[in-house]
């Protein structure tokens, strides 16, 4: 039986049986299914038409996502999208490339670690892109009047209803539209579903009056009333008795509370939506510590456990900042729940003993913690500055290596692959000093992440990424015209992740010498004085340790 979208085959195999009409409406509609389609163009159509008709949605595939890449990804829809207008072919095609991306995470839940926004947009094939902004092409023409250009919003990108909070595709005016590109049988599917949706608006929250199908291959609309096509569907049963029938099963449904784990939304408070770890860090907040955050923060801190402290810290820093946004305080969000023992007790038992957390349970703060971002960014996020960018390197490092370079997992034999390929490179482009930069400074992150995610208890990998760092040292980077600060400010950063490993730790002199440091000893210590700073207010003392050594090392090289 296919599952509606409600979650489950219990509504799904009512609507089927119920329904029985559905059939018979969906053979009467111009299906014209093109199995050349893309697999995610019918889910990134309906994404792009959410942008049609509420600016900047928040689409609920970015829902626990790196915070980098959700800011990203709304700052294009907010500079390339307009409420009401399907634009020129060329903001089009990147707006079909980032809704094709937002669909294929949707569907596989993962992107490949260490791409950028770019890369991840050049990975969606060119015809998939073309495909969708013909699809989009036609929509203007299939909604005429109800689509106009709008400052504000025209409907609801993904609208959910009901207490399972069941999604449907989108509303526009008082109609809402179901997006597809399948055959009679999906249509039939997808009929079943708008009435049902249309039936679970028990609060008319979504003002739907008109039930629509979008057939995306014709650039068709086809509507009804909600009443006409619930007829129609029930072929002659009561509509009365059926919808009332639907509605106490879903109800029961969703009093079948499933487990909380803490990720899942909670409530909607002062137009924000809020999960159970903020109800239960205010909870705990005001109730043990006079809602006094740095008090809770100093409690958590007392733990031996250094990463439960961090990710618990980075979750109170996240949720400050969306309290103060929203601008309410803990006690407003909690309410009289700090006072319910059953809340109080889940509340801590999460918070302060970190009970029963997998890794899938984390909040979005908690799985990118201070020191998750000042990783990435060691990485990853100093590259711009080089002439010739590492990252095809770095990715062509991943693809020699066996398995992926980003599994943990590894077997020690498994790196050699990776250094080879690394040397290869190096002799490929010797002859130009800004490709062999970008080269060597792509094996640097690649020979950190193989350190992260494998075991090194032989020293095979940190003896190859110790030739590898004074490989890159005796480059000769100043001939490329990187900019001095950027270079140093990346270098200090990488640096610092690979020292963590021993890397070099017998020839770090000779890494300073060989890059110069001496020459440029007032720059390198202000990025040094800099970066402290950054290390310290991120409490990685570690880090800022590191960085002190750095200086020693360098000022008596000088």
């Amino acid at each position: 039986m296919a599952d509606d979208g409600f979650g489950g085959a219990v509504l799904s195999e009512w609507c089927a049986r119920a329904f029985t009409g559905a059939p018979s409406v969906a053979g009467r509609l111009p299906s014209e299914p093109d199995e050349s389609v893309g697999r995610h163009a019918e889910r990134a159509l309906a994404l792009r038409m959410g942008a049609l008709v509420q600016p900047v949605p928040a689409y609920r595939v970015l829902r626990g996502r790196r915070p980098q890449l959700v800011d990203r990804v709304q700052r294009y829809f907010a500079a390339y999208a307009t409420v009401g207008v399907v634009g020129a072919a060329g903001p089009e095609k990147g707006l079909a490339r980032l809704c094709l991306l937002l669909a294929r995470l949707e569907a596989d839940g993962a992107l490949r670690r260490g791409a950028t926004v770019e890369q991840l947009h050049r990975s969606i094939p060119d015809h998939d892109v073309l495909e969708l902004v013909d699809l989009a092409g036609k929509v203007p023409g299939a909604l005429g009047a109800r689509l106009n250009p709008s400052p504000g919003p025209l409907g609801v990108a993904e609208p959910v209803f009901g207490p399972g909070r069941v999604p449907g595709d989108l509303t526009l005016g008082g109609t809402l539209i179901a997006v597809t590109l399948g055959d009679h049988a999906e249509l039939a599917r997808r009929l079943r579903q708008l009435v049902a949706l249309a039936w679970l608006d028990v609060e008319d929250r979504h003002r739907v009056r008109e039930l629509g199908i979008y057939l995306a291959a014709t650039g068709t609309l086809a509507t009804w009333s909600v009443a006409d096509l619930a007829a129609e569907l029930l072929a002659g049963a009561d509509p009365d008795a059926a919808r009332a029938e639907f509605r106490a099963l879903a109800t029961a449904k969703a009093q079948r509370q499933p487990t909380v784990y803490g990720p899942e939304v909670w409530k909607t408070v002062a137009g924000t939506e809020w999960t159970y770890w903020d109800l239960w860090f205010c909870a705990v907040c005001v109730r043990d510590h006079g809602g006094d955050w740095d008090a809770l923060d100093a409690k958590l801190s007392e733990s031996p456990y250094r990463e439960f402290s961090a990710r618990m810290w980075s979750h109170i820093l996240d949720v400050e900042r969306r309290l103060a946004a929203a601008g309410i305080s803990a006690a407003d969000l909690a309410g009289p729940l700090v006072r319910d023992r059953k809340t109080m007790m889940k509340a801590r038992s999460k918070v302060v003993q970190w009970i029963g957390i997998d890794d899938k349970h984390r909040s979005p703060a908690m799985r990118d913690t201070p020191e998750d971002r000042f990783a990435e960014r060691a990485h990853f996020g100093g590259w711009d500055p080089y002439p010739v960018s590492p990252r095809p390197f770095y990715h062509e490092l991943i693809a020699a290596a066996t398995p992926d370079l980003e599994e943990k997992g590894w077997r020690h034999r498994d790196v050699q692959s990776l250094f080879k390929t690394l040397e290869e490179l190096e002799a490929r482009h010797a002859g130009d000093p800004a490709t062999l930069l970008a080269v060597r400074r792509a094996g640097l992150t690649a020979s950190s992440i193989a350190h992260h995610n494998c075991g090194d208890s032989g020293g095979f990998v940190s003896d190859y990424t110790s030739d590898a760092t004074l490989r890159f040292s005796r480059t000769d980077w100043r001939a490329t015209g990187i900019d001095a600060a950027g270079f140093w400010r990346d270098f200090l950063e990488v640096f610092v992740m690979l020292s963590n490993f021993g890397v070099a730790y017998d020839r770090e002199g000779e890494v300073w010498a060989s890059l110069g440091a001496e020459r440029d000893l007032e720059l390198v210590e202000r990025l040094i004085d800099e970066l402290h700073g950054v290390y310290v207010a991120g409490r990685l003392k570690w880090h800022a340790f590191e960085l002190e050594r750095f200086r020693e090392q360098i000022r008596p090289a000088a």
